[in-house]
Formats: C-alpha cells, sequence, structure tokens
C-alpha cells in the first residue's frame, strides 16, 4: 500500500520554520453578547490545531465535564511516503489527484511546509521535492480542508466528510464521528500550547479535545453559528471563531459574540488572525476588521485592500498584515499604506485560500486556488506546484477515445493523458465554457464536450462550439451519446424544451409533445440496433427513428426515476435509479439487483459495458463489477481514490477509468 517516495523536481527553497501566532494582550473584557451555555458533551477525534492556551476564569458558571471517555481509534497505516506523481496502493490500481488546490497551509519546525489540498496532503520539502499522501497514505479522504502541526512535530489534517487523520512521521491514525467527533466533515482546526485540540465544522459546530475527553460546543450554547471558517486561540487561552453567522470568542466559561452590530465589517467570517499587539484581525466579504479589544476599525476596497472577499490573513512579528482575497491576489498592510499582489508581480494565482509566515517574518507563503503555493521573501516571488497534475479534483467526466487517449472532465476544464503527464484544456484553448460535464468520444477519434454552456466538438486540431442559438434545445450539456448512424444526441437534466440531435447539418429537437416521457434527460445510450435510450425522472424514453417507447415502474424498472442508463453490445438495457438499485432489460423482461445481491450501494451514478458484456457500476459507495454471475466491489480500501463515483470509462485496452469527487483512478482488472 506504500511507497518511498519519488520526487518529481528539485527547487532551491531556503529552510523554513514552524509558524507561531504572536502573543496576543486581548483581555477578556469586551463588550459583545454574552451567553453561559451547557455544551451537550460527546466523543470526538483529535484535529488540525494551531498554538495557544485555555484560561479557566472563575467569574461566570463553570463549563460541564462530560464523563471522561476517550476513543481509541485504530491506526490506519505505517506509511512510507508516497509518490509525488500518484498513488499506487495495490496491483492494478493508480490514482491521480490535483497538489495545487490549496485549502490551508503550516510549516513545522524541519522547514517543511504542509499542503492541504483537495487532492491530498503534500509536505514540500526545505531542498524543493514534494511528497503527496492520500487515502491510501492513512487519509480519511483526500480533500483536506485543514492542517495544523503539534509541538511535537506531528500533523493533523482535517478532511471534508472523512474525519481527522493524525500522522506521525510513521503511522497514521485516523478518527470519524463513529470515534466521538461531532461531524466527519472538517473545516478549521487550532491547537493550543497546552495540547487542546480545538475542530470547526462544517454545520456542526466545534469540537474540543483535551487529551482525555472530546466536548462538542454548538449555536446552542453559545457559539455565533454551526459553520466554522477559522480557529484561533489568544495568549489567555480563549478561542475565537469565524463563523458565518459572526465571530465568537470562549475563555473555557462563557461566549461572547460579535456581529454587525458590534462593528464587525460583516457576519460571514473567513479567516481570524492575532496580530503581535494582540488586536485580533477578521478575513469577511465585506472587508478586514480590526479589534483591539475595545474597538473595531474596518478596512476594505476603498483604503487599498484589493478586495472586500477576504478568505485569508497572516500577520508577521513586525506587526504587517497580509491579506488574501478572492481573485484580486494578496494585500499587505503595514499600518499605513495597502500594497497588493497578483499574478502579474509573480503570484501563482489570483484566488488566495492561505497564508503563512515564517516566525521571523522573512518569507511569506501563499497558497492560491489550483496554481499551487508561492513563497515571498520581500523581493521576488516563488512559485510550487506539484507536476501531477489534472485540471481538477472533483472529477464529473471520464473517456478514452478511440485511440485510447484517456479524457477527464472537471470544473476547472478537461485533461488528456499521454501515459506520462497530464495535458488541460480550458476556455482559453476552445472549451464552450472551463467546467465539462460529460466526455463523449466519436468514431472518427474526435471529442464531444458539454458544460454548462454549450457543446464543443474538437478533432484534435480545431474546437467549434454550439449553442442554444444553433438550434439545441439548451445550452447546457448533461449527457451525449453517438447513434449508430453518426447522429449526435444532448440532453440537459435541468427543465429544458427537450433533447437535441445533430445530424452534422442540422439540430432537431424532441420533447415530451414527441414521445419523451420527460424533458429532463439524466442520461442517453446508444443502442447497437439504432435505437437511443434516455433516462430521465420519470421512467426511460426509447426512440427508433420513427416512435417512441416508454417504460416506467410499472413495466417492471426498479423505481420511477432512472439515474443513468448503458446499452451492451448485446442490446440489453442497463438502467441506474437514485434509491432503488440497478434494472437489466433483455427486450422482454426486467431485472432488478440491489445491495442485497451484491451491488455497492442502490444509489446508481454511473454505468459502462466493456466489448466482452462486463458491466461496471458506480455509485455513491464504491465501484460494482458483474460478469453475469457474480457481483464484485471495489472501494478506497482496494484503490480507489473515493467510494464516490461520478463516471466510468473502459479503453479499447481494457483499462477502466473512474472519474470520484476526489480524483481519477485507472485499473487494470487482473486476469
Amino acid at each position: 500500500m506504500k511507497r518511498k517516495s519519488t520526487p518529481i523536481f528539485v527547487l532551491l527553497i531556503p529552510s523554513l520554520v514552524i509558524l507561531a501566532c504572536g502573543p496576543c494582550s486581548l483581555c477578556g473584557l469586551f463588550g459583545g453578547r454574552v451567553s453561559a451555555p451547557t455544551p451537550a458533551p460527546q466523543v470526538a477525534e483529535p484535529s488540525l490545531a494551531e498554538t495557544l492556551t485555555l484560561p479557566a476564569p472563575a467569574t461566570t458558571p463553570t463549563t460541564p465535564v462530560p464523563t471522561p471517555t476517550m476513543p481509541v481509534p485504530t491506526p490506519t497505516t505505517v506509511p512510507a511516503e508516497t509518490s509525488a506523481t500518484e498513488a499506487e496502493p495495490g496491483q492494478g490500481w493508480r490514482t491521480y489527484t490535483n497538489g495545487n488546490e490549496v485549502k490551508d497551509i503550516a510549516l513545522d519546525g524541519e522547514g517543511n511546509l504542509w499542503v492541504a489540498t483537495g487532492g491530498g496532503a503534500v509536505r514540500w520539502k526545505a531542498d524543493g521535492t514534494y511528497v503527496k499522501y492520500t487515502v491510501h497514505d492513512g487519509l480519511g479522504r483526500n480533500v483536506v480542508r485543514a492542517v495544523a502541526v503539534a509541538a511535537d512535530g506531528s500533523v493533523w489534517f482535517g478532511t471534508y466528510d472523512g474525519g481527522l487523520a493524525h500522522f506521525d512521521g510513521q503511522e497514521w491514525t485516523t478518527y470519524t464521528r463513529a470515534d466521538g467527533l461531532a461531524s466527519n466533515s472538517v473545516q478549521s482546526l487550532a491547537l493550543a500550547p497546552d495540547g487542546t485540540l480545538w475542530v470547526g465544522h462544517n454545520g456542526s459546530g466545534v469540537s474540543r479535545f483535551d487529551s482525555q475527553q472530546w466536548t462538542v460546543y454548538k449555536s446552542k450554547d453559545g457559539l455565533a453559528g454551526n459553520f466554522v471558517n477559522a480557529i484561533v486561540v489568544d495568549a489567555q487561552g480563549s478561542a475565537w471563531f469565524a463563523t458565518t453567522d459572526g465571530l465568537s470568542r470562549f475563555d473555557g466559561q462563557q461566549w461572547t459574540t460579535y456581529t454587525e452590530e458590534e462593528g464587525l465589517a460583516g457576519n460571514v467570517v473567513y479567516a481570524i488572525a492575532m496580530a503581535p499587539d494582540g488586536a485580533l484581525w477578521c478575513g469577511t466579504g465585506k472587508g478586514v476588521s480590526r479589534f483591539d479589544g475595545q474597538q473595531w476599525t474596518t478596512y476594505t476596497n476603498e483604503d487599498g485592500l484589493a478586495s472586500n472577499a477576504v478568505y485569508a490573513i497572516a500577520v508577521t512579528p513586525d506587526g504587517t498584515v497580509w491579506c488574501g482575497t478572492a481573485g484580486r491576489g494578496v494585500s499587505r498592510f503595514d499600518g499605513q499604506e495597502w500594497i497588493t499582489y497578483t499574478k502579474k508581480d509573480g503570484l501563482a494565482g489570483d484566488e488566495v485560500r492561505a497564508i503563512t509566515t515564517s516566525p521571523s517574518g522573512d518569507a511569506v507563503w501563499v497558497g492560491t486556488r489550483l496554481r499551487g503555493v508561492s513563497r515571498f521573501d520581500g523581493q521576488e516571488w516563488t512559485t510550487y506546484q506539484t507536476d501531477d497534475t489534472v485540471a481538477g479534483n472533483q472529477v464529473w467526466a471520464v473517456a478514452v477515445s478511440s485511440e485510447g487517449t484517456p479524457w477527464v472532465g472537471t470544473d476547472w476544464g478537461a485533461s488528456s493523458f499521454d501515459g506520462q503527464k497530464w495535458t488541460t484544456y480550458t476556455k482559453k484553448d476552445g472549451l464552450a465554457r472551463t467546467g465539462v460535464f460529460v466526455i463523449t468520444p466519436a468514431p472518427d477519434g474526435a471529442l464531444w464536450f458539454g458544460g454548462s454552456n454549450g457543446l464543443s466538438h474538437f478533432d484534435g486540431q480545431k474546437w467549434t462550439v454550439y449553442r442554444e442559438e444553433d438550434g439545441m434545445a439548451d445550452s447546457r450539456v448533461d449527457s451525449i451519446a453517438i447513434a449508430t448512424d453518426g447522429s449526435v444526441w444532448c440532453g440537459t437534466w435541468t427543465s429544458t424544451p427537450g433533447v437535441s440531435r445533430f445530424d452534422g447539418q442540422k439540430w432537431t429537437v424532441y420533447s415530451e409533445k414527441d414521445g419523451l416521457v420527460k424533458n429532463s434527460v439524466k442520461g442517453i445510450a446508444a443502442a447497437p440496433d439504432g435505437s437511443v435510450w434516455f433516462a430521465t425522472g420519470e421512467g426511460v424514453s426509447r426512440f427508433d427513428g420513427q416512435s417512441w417507447t416508454t417504460y416506467t415502474r410499472d413495466d417492471g424498472l426498479a423505481s420511477k426515476g432512472a439515474s443513468a442508463i448503458a446499452v451492451g453490445p448485446d442490446g440489453v438495457v442497463w438502467v441506474g435509479s437514485t434509491a432503488s438499485g440497478l434494472s437489466r432489460f433483455d427486450g422482454q423482461a426486467w431485472t432488478v439487483y440491489r445491495s442485497t445481491d451484491g451491488l455497492a450501494s442502490n444509489k446508481v451514478t454511473y454505468i459502462a459495458i466493456t466489448s466482452d458484456g462486463t458491466v461496471w457500476v458506480g455509485s455513491d459507495n464504491g465501484l460494482s463489477r458483474f460478469d453475469g454471475q457474480t457481483w464484485t466491489t471495489y472501494s478506497v480500501a482496494d484503490g480507489l481514490a473515493d467510494n464516490n463515483i461520478k463516471e466510468i470509462a473502459v479503453g479499447p485496452d481494457g483499462v477502466v477509468w473512474i472519474g470520484t469527487e476526489a480524483g481519477v483512478t485507472s485499473y487494470v482488472p487482473m486476469e
């Protein structure tokens, strides 16, 4: 499951040191609305962190002490470092993710930069090489939203829907809700010097771990909101929480909340940081606010801030404030003047998601959305990017061209793989829109791409775009199929006038009035006999060129709504449902397969059929294979990037490509 790391390239980086928040002198005699909660204790897991502590003021009611319950999680892996280019958990499996989709960053004491990304955790070493860690090493999920380094050098990672992972350099340990964590979805982390761990969740409040027991706090206990974007602990040990409903402070016994009424720029707070003078800086959607313990001061774009949407903040030891913005780069404030840096100045990208600085303040690290990390030494910017990169980590579409080239479609473009590297195409290259929902190869080697704003045709040299004004039912395209006569069919799952057929010259639209059971189409499949099948929320329809035939639950379908459809080389039709399993139609009768029969889940997301009739089924709980007799299911434990499958494609070489919510996986079935 593990192998030694193979660095892809080397860059020269000066040594880095761990970032520690500067001392804070906020005294606790603050204004704002105060509440004394009675938190409901829950057992949960540890999480990422920063460095500060919690005092025990005696002037307010004491916090209830839950019965000590220490979860005993099972260590998940004993890793050797993964490859910088891919994870290869087992024979035949290979996963590709994008390590440049930065969510959070943290420095350790050895000069390593730890990066939380949508495609796993990346450790940039001081010598400029990097190592990527994924689910195949011990992460609960590849989508990592938060990272923090503990005093002992171990690292905590918070994932989306995969709980917490702790890495001590040798062994990974994962904590989930089953161990007592408030939620498996972690948004933010902070560690206090005494080892207290705070975990912010995406809708479930915060979890606190004191090394003996877990306690969960929510809005009913005094927290401003249950969506916690950031956490910091001040010099007095009070914890501050940035939520979507304001800023909250907890001194260990009582809660105090600050909103726009008290002077905060906006109630949706994305980022917080403590300055050496004890002031608290808060990034919101309406500017950045500074709180000195008595009054609030807000800065906006009118003052020189690049954008009012501030997603990241860091403060250097000399008090210089760095603010990362949504699409406008990073702004630096020395107390007098704002200076902004963008791509034009050398920043990797203008969508900034994380910032950290060295303790001396001589280096600033900026994490960007899909552009990697940039380091600023006061004179110039240096960018660090992993080069194993598909366009994005949430893969909506996979396809293999007639020549055997794999393609994936993401929100950030379409990528092709030549066996060594990925090449990405976006709107700049000719796509109708950068986001790609579906890719379908044509027999002549061309490819068709569907997205939210048109249908794109690529012949290897030239791009051609078709939209509603050209005769299509809708410019949005969610499904594409090519019939035996070469005609191209397009469907949209939103409310539209129907499906569109292109014969190479003109478009024809078919709708409910023509016989289609529902205009909203989830999938399209072309049959060997020339007919075309459509999966809709009201059943499936078949069109033979002359007439329409519809099949519903009354005819034997597993459920009323169809989520996916495919037709095998033998003409057998397979239909997936959103909650009732898989239906098979041989032209005479329907047969239904469910999880009780061996299917990974009754929620079917995609179906692909190989030339020998093997059926591959994607679901929200893994990948299933049916050889006509036996079901075999594969999951992350076997080598998948993620268990939430979006699409499947099988190449002429028999390699199965699986698009997931957290990367793309290729699988060479063992004979």
